[in-house]
């Protein structure tokens, strides 16, 4: 049924239908209608990057991106919204198998391939986003509808295997902090840090808070940042964001492999921010035990003191003050185990350390596996 579907698609159209079926099934979130008919907008023989043509907008997108194949894409309206969608869940299961894959030429130009499909999304937003200069204002973005999608979810196709190193160069240029881009995308991109400055209605783009290294590291764009570590070495330790490096980032988002990358570059492990927060204090509050590990095994001091005299030990210990509390307990006596020389079990952590209330929540003789780097007993 559905091979017979493809094989009456206009043979004219079958690019135009191919990138259709590439963006819905790979979206990020669903997408509304005039932001899918914007990726028929792009020259995609252009490299590296794909260009953006004001002059290919469609008058009626909603009947362009219908009529294509209107048995296998639906229209719905979500809340006010105008979403395109496959018309049914097994539409996206058959433009993805190897069955398909492995048909004849007519219609297995049709296949869906996650790489490649992240790759053309990915491409894409950052053409759109390369089209933009700081001299745009907010008002004007309406005119671009898929700008916010752009904006925040390229990094999402980036990310996914094999897609990076087809988007090097223009990741490259929007990344550039002696570029324009940087400033837009950075404006554009909304993120929970309360330094991060977004448009103001009517205003231009506000400048970037920190470096390019920096917004690689909230990205978790960690093959890139390895790069910028090499080739950009004094802005390891640059600071941004009230005075947080690259590693401070990498800390506050989990993104444990950044940070792993960044200690190989010799980033200081031991900077603090205004509030003399180290990257172990920024781990510890926020619960990612994986970069906690990641920064004892490379000198993180446990000692350090912030501006009011607490070390990450004491976070450790103050529920109040940590997300996940019961996961800060298992740091702590992990950090103890290998000085003492023996399987703590908790019975006996409680009673020599007095931690009942911060252990309470465990099962009993529980034994953990200690990381590299030991913390004396004194430290209490």
């Amino acid at each position: 049924m559905y091979e017979h579907t493809l094989q009456e698609i206009n043979k004219a159209d079958w690019e135009l239908a191919h990138c259709l079926f590439q963006c819905v099934t790979v979206a990020s979130c669903p997408l509304c209608v005039k932001e899918l008919a914007e990726f028929l907008t792009f020259d995609f023989n252009m490299r590296p990057i794909p260009r953006f043509n004001e002059g290919w907008c469609l008058e009626d997108p909603i009947y362009a991106v219908q009529s294509t194949c209107p048995s296998f894409l639906a229209l719905v309206d979500i809340r006010g919204s105008q979403i395109i969608q496959f018309s049914h869940f097994s539409v996206k299961e058959f433009l993805t198998t190897s069955h398909l894959a492995k048909a004849n030429q007519e219609i297995s130009c049709y296949h869906v391939s996650m790489t490649p499909s992240h790759t053309l999304i990915a491409k894409a937003c950052l053409g759109m986003l390369l089209h933009l200069d700081e001299n745009i204002a907010k008002d004007a973005l309406q005119k671009f509808p898929l700008t916010p999608y752009a904006a925040l979810h390229w990094v999402d196709h980036a990310r996914f295997k094999g897609v990076l190193q087809n988007i090097e160069d223009g990741m490259n240029i929007l990344l550039d902090s002696s570029k324009s881009h940087l400033v837009v995308w950075v404006s554009l991109y909304n993120t929970e840090l309360p330094s991060w400055k977004l448009f103001k209605q009517g205003k231009r783009p506000l400048p970037p808070s920190g470096n390019p290294l920096h917004y690689a590291t909230i990205c978790s764009l960690h093959t890139f940042v390895k790069v910028l570590v090499v080739e950009h070495p004094h802005d390891v330790d640059s600071q941004g964001f009230d005075n947080l490096t690259a590693l401070h980032m990498a800390s506050l988002r989990g993104h444990e492999e950044v940070a792993h990358v960044l200690l190989e570059g010799d980033t200081d492990v031991t900077a603090q921010n205004d509030n003399g927060w180290t990257p172990l204090h920024v781990a510890l509050r926020e619960g990612h035990l994986q970069v906690v590990h990641t920064l004892l095994e490379h000198g993180a001091s446990t000692t350090a003191q912030d501006k009011v005299g607490s070390t990450p030990l004491h976070l450790a210990l103050r529920s109040r003050d940590v997300k996940h509390p019961h996961i800060y307990t298992v740091t702590v006596v992990q950090m103890w185990e290998p000085r003492m020389r023996m399987r703590i079990g908790w019975h006996s952590c409680m009673e020599t350390y007095k931690l009942t209330c911060y252990l309470i929540c465990f099962p009993k003789r529980q034994v953990l596996k200690p990381p590299t780097i030991l913390l004396s007993v004194e430290c209490i």
